[in-house]
């Protein structure tokens, strides 16, 4: 963080009002904490398959369950980390009040951090491909990282500064930075910000373990 950044946070403070999580853990923030709290994890051995190699390894399946399945619908043909993140959002969201604050959605901007990307999407449109299926018209769309931010742009109204950032591990919290830039800028009055994940295969795990 560069000083004059770190100065324009201690003069004009961005504020969280609201948080959300989808993780192994739960469906919700609160649940996440409680586990971390704990030191519950909820890893669990998971069988995979792709690229021509079977394995089973340490995972963390999340399935979406009731509110965060019902904020996920929008989604449903979107890639699963999409799916999660729209479910997160809604949390965050409802905390924030964000649909009950009179903002222009000229000035809220979407702000979403990943690593992997659509990898789920990847998987499955080249699976289709190669069974000889004709692909679909959305495929093109669902494939991109930028159809994270977008999903939740349209979903949550924010006509303002979006985007959708990868710097690996760091990718979450590079949102919530430059979140908190296009506040300071003046570019935005609300932001949602935060990163999703949802990559099982085969070709990560081996390749970490390579690693």
């Amino acid at each position: 963080m560069s000083p004059a950044f770190r100065q324009s946070l201690l003069e004009d403070p961005v504020v969280i009002t609201g948080v959300g999580a989808v993780s192994v853990c739960g469906n919700s923030a609160a649940e996440l904490w409680d586990a971390a709290v704990a030191g519950r994890p909820g890893g669990r051995a998971v069988r995979l398959t792709g690229a021509g190699v079977e394995m089973t390894r340490p995972g963390c399946p999340v399935p979406l369950t009731g509110a965060a399945m019902e904020a996920a619908g929008p989604a449903r043909k979107l890639d699963y980390s999409v799916r999660m993140a729209m479910a997160a959002a809604a949390e965050a969201a409802a905390q924030a009040g964000w649909e009950n604050r009179e903002i222009s959605p000229a000035r809220r901007g979407v702000a979403a951090g990943t690593s992997r990307g659509c990898r789920q999407q990847w998987e499955e449109s080249r699976a289709r491909l190669a069974s000889g299926l004709r692909p679909r018209p959305t495929m093109a769309a669902v494939t991109t990282l930028a159809s994270l931010s977008g999903a939740l742009a349209q979903r949550f109204g924010a006509a303002g500064p979006g985007l959708t950032l990868s710097a690996a591990c760091a990718s979450g919290a590079a949102a919530l930075a430059y979140a908190a830039e296009q506040l300071l800028l003046g570019n935005a009055d609300m932001m949602l910000a935060g990163g999703a994940d949802a990559v099982m295969d085969t070709v990560l795990f081996q390749g970490m373990e390579a690693a």
